[in-house]
């Protein structure tokens, strides 16, 4: 059997349009399906390992009483693929280049009179920004970034408001991945 150059795969030995020995074609066309077969295998976890971005969202479950100022106590771990959650932040296990989104949602009629979402790197301000909802209604806001971090540090979230301070949120959540260069 002739192989192909650039995957190795097995081909039935033929001088077009006839194959040589059509005794084994249907061996030949047989081996040639499952070097293909296994080589996708291969070839999709490869694929999985390095283009599957680490993710990690964390999230409130109910309606939770946040201060201004005040980092959002995550409670509950929604996807994480890569178990670094350390709840209410999460400790990145790769240095690498890191796309944050946070949102927040206070409960209607809270009186949060503008809004800003901060991230937070090891417990300090990172990058902060805002909005200004009507006033005597609801807030609600999302906050992107990207940002190059090293193994072990740790990424939170907190809201600065004004307005009836505590408030209640109803809807937090922040989302961390790891982009991977091509």
């Amino acid at each position: 059997m002739n192989l192909t150059d650039n995957r190795l795969y097995p081909y039935p030995e033929c001088d077009p349009p006839l194959v040589k020995d059509e005794a084994n074609a249907p061996v030949q066309t047989r081996a040639l399906a499952e070097a293909i077969d296994t080589d996708l295998d291969t070839v999709s976890v490869q694929i999985r390992e390095a283009f599957q971005l680490p993710t990690h969202i964390l999230r409130i479950t109910s309606a939770t009483t946040i201060a201004s100022g005040s980092e959002v106590p995550f409670d509950t771990v929604e996807y994480d693929n890569r178990g670094w959650a350390t709840l209410p932040t999460i400790t990145v296990g790769t240095a690498g280049i890191y796309l944050v989104t946070g949102f927040a949602h206070s409960v209607t009629l809270t009186n949060v009179q503008s809004l800003a979402l901060q991230f937070l790197i090891n417990g300090n301000p990172f990058y902060l920004q805002g909005t200004s909802p009507p006033a005597t209604s609801f807030g609600r806001m999302t906050a992107s970034g990207t940002l190059h971090r090293s193994a072990g540090d740790t990424i939170g979230l907190r809201v600065l408001y004004s307005g009836t301070d505590p408030s209640d949120f109803d809807n937090c959540w922040l989302s961390v991945t790891r982009m991977v260069e091509f």
